[in-house]
């Protein structure tokens, strides 16, 4: 049904997300877009971030663990192992690694 409740830091985070989507699609530098790509993502992240330590038993843990397996086989997948190719597979690795991790934590500390 939707959550009302947006917080300011929410308001911040998308309007940095949207700052960064214009510099990033003009870019000539595919480190530099891949490092902007992973910055916007984890930017997307923080809302969800937010309401998971406010309210853990909303979200699906185990959407998040799939999604972080997911990140991890995509590395072994990769046939070229460079910067270029490795930061936003780690980048969503780490962002539901977090989330996960906050999901579970926050549910045992409140239990």
């Amino acid at each position: 049904h939707g959550d009302r409740n947006i917080a300011p830091t929410d308001w911040a985070a998308l309007a940095a997300a949207l700052t960064i989507i214009p510099v990033w699609a003009v870019t000539n530098n595919p480190l530099l877009a891949v490092v902007m790509a992973s910055a916007i993502e984890w930017l997307g992240y923080y809302p969800t971030m937010r309401k998971s330590w406010l309210r853990p038993h909303e979200e699906t843990s185990i959407t998040y663990s799939l999604d972080l397996t997911k990140w991890l086989m995509s590395l072994w997948a990769l046939t070229a192992y460079s910067a270029v190719t490795l930061i936003y597979p780690l980048a969503l690795l780490a962002a539901n690694a977090v989330l996960v991790t906050i999901i579970l934590g926050r549910r045992a500390k409140l239990a």
